[in-house]
């Protein structure tokens, strides 16, 4: 049973990392390339993380650190590097508009 659920969240793990990398190589303009695949590979990465404990628990009897240490690090690092990335974008390109999506415009 373990093996069944761990391989369905490597699957979709898998899947969601691979969606925030095409987003990457898709998405027009920084800002959007810099949002939409952070929060879908921090998914991505997180499921895998959640299949890795899950798989240890069951093989070996026993919760690990590691998995949760790395999802704490990412959950805390992630936005903040976007942030900090978005910060600099802005400062370096202060009169570029900034894409605000279909339907806004930037009055």
């Amino acid at each position: 049973m373990a093996e069944v659920v761990v391989s369905v969240l490597l699957v979709l793990g898998a899947a969601l990392a691979l969606v925030g990398s095409w987003g990457v190589v898709v998405l027009p303009r920084f800002l959007s390339r810099i949002h939409g695949p952070s929060v879908v590979t921090t998914g991505g990465l997180g499921t895998l993380l959640l299949a890795s404990l899950i798989w240890f628990w069951f093989d070996g009897g026993r919760l690990t650190g590691r998995e949760l240490l790395v999802s704490f690090v990412l959950a805390v690092t992630a936005p903040i590097t976007g942030h900090a990335l978005s910060r600099a974008w802005l400062a370096r390109h202060p009169k570029d508009p900034v894409d605000l999506g279909p339907g806004r415009d930037d009055s």
